[in-house]
């Protein structure tokens, strides 16, 4: 089930974008800031009340909507008297729901990182659209006259236009611009299974095998970013983990023992002051330490990938059994 975003009011405001006729009204209608900020050229119509500055009806190239915005003095230092002088207000405008005479509606994501928002977004948007959360994202969901509520995700960088319709005298939505194309990543648990008994097993045979290869980490460019570079394309090979059936090694395992060592290797670096040289202490990685930074099964599907990527229709929320 999704969780609406179901803000009726704003703090106390009726703010709804039923249509362009009400938004122009309420821009229009709302005091601008008084003061010196008026005096300074700024025209600053707060959403709701009077001191959430940051938070406005805004109108620009025969749009009307709300914005927010970031205005602070801009001083310059008096040369003589070494004193700051006010010179202008910086005022920056962030459109972030927009309706233009056509009642079409335009979404820009805008600090789309914070809960405030998404209740300003619930609070402006017309009936027939709501925000709302489904598993770990956010998605707009769109009544259609057939009763169906398909769900739009969006991008962070790409605006998103609502174009609207009209059936039995009801104002319905249609998202012409921004959609995206989501794909869901399906887990083979099968094969994941046989993944973690894998892992489980290269674990038991690391320690001594490390111990015979003799890894040294002093060695001059062991450790390089060219070799980590190159160890890390060697663990993201699907099939170096593979065991065959019945063996207790896998054929690629010293391989896959010699990468492990280089790319989890790490070293800290303190300053002597007697000597006045840099010192460096490495640590290289044991069985105990790499169990432990693999603990999660999702950092060991990464190693062979016992899952598979498909497409979503648009307009189809979804659940992932898997996480990247």
């Amino acid at each position: 089930m999704s969780n609406e975003y179901n803000a009726k009011h704003f703090y106390g405001y009726n703010i709804r974008m039923v249509d362009y006729k009400t938004v122009k009204h309420l821009y229009d209608t709302t005091k601008p800031i008084q003061g010196h900020k008026k005096k300074g050229g700024v025209d600053c119509r707060p959403l709701t009340v009077r001191r959430r500055t940051f938070e406005t009806w805004f109108e620009k190239d025969g749009w009307v909507g709300m914005a927010f915005r970031s205005i602070h003095r801009e001083s310059e230092q008096d040369p003589l008297t070494k004193e700051y002088v006010f010179k202008k207000y910086h005022d920056t405008a962030r459109p972030l729901l927009m309706m233009n005479e056509h009642g079409a509606l335009r979404f820009t994501p805008t600090y789309m990182y914070s809960y405030s928002t998404y209740l300003t977004i619930s609070a402006l948007l017309p009936e027939s659209i709501k925000f709302v959360k489904y598993g770990a994202k956010v998605y707009f969901k769109c009544t259609r006259p057939d009763g169906q509520e398909p769900m739009y995700y969006f991008n962070n960088g790409l605006d998103m236009t609502f174009v609207p319709y009209e059936r039995d005298g009801v104002r319905y939505y249609e998202p012409t611009h921004g959609t995206v194309q989501e794909s869901k990543i399906v887990l083979n648990r099968e094969r994941a299974k046989i993944v973690r008994e894998d892992f489980k097993a290269f674990l038991d045979y690391f320690q001594p095998m490390a111990d015979l290869l003799g890894f040294d980490p002093t060695t001059e460019g062991a450790t390089s970013w060219q070799k980590k570079e190159k160890a890390t394309e060697y663990l993201s090979e699907s099939n170096w983990l593979a065991r065959k059936d019945g063996e207790p090694y896998g054929e690629r395992w010293v391989e896959g023992i010699q990468a492990m060592l280089v790319k989890h290797t790490s070293y800290q670096s303190s300053w002597e002051a007697n000597t006045n040289k840099w010192t460096y202490k490495y640590h290289v990685p044991t069985a105990e330490t790499l169990r432990a930074d693999y603990k999660r099964n999702e950092k060991v599907y990464r190693l062979a990938r016992p899952f598979r990527r498909e497409s979503v229709p648009i307009g189809t929320p979804f659940y992932n059994n898997y996480r990247e």
